[in-house]
């Protein structure tokens, strides 16, 4: 035979694995479904707009709506980009 076999054309990944290889569970394993995130009613500390996250806002602990916290990160990155 002339060159790599058909079984050697596989890429090989750092670990070891040969992507070829892999059988039909194994390929099965990897497909995953987009499940969209249950979403909370809650009122932002900030601007006190009512807002939907998504996750179970917890008594005493601060939540911010998606324009506030998008504003917090910002003003965080700045504070560490200086």
């Amino acid at each position: 035979m002339w060159g790599p076999s058909p079984c050697e054309w596989g890429r090989e990944h750092p670990n070891g694995w040969d992507f070829a290889h892999r059988k039909r569970t194994e390929v099965n394993r990897m497909d995953f479904r987009i499940v969209p995130k249950q979403m909370f009613d809650a009122t932002c500390d900030k601007c006190k707009q009512a807002c939907q996250v998504p996750f179970n806002p917890k008594p005493g602990k601060p939540v911010l709506c998606l324009a506030c916290f998008k504003a917090k990160k910002a003003a965080e990155a700045q504070g560490d980009a200086a």
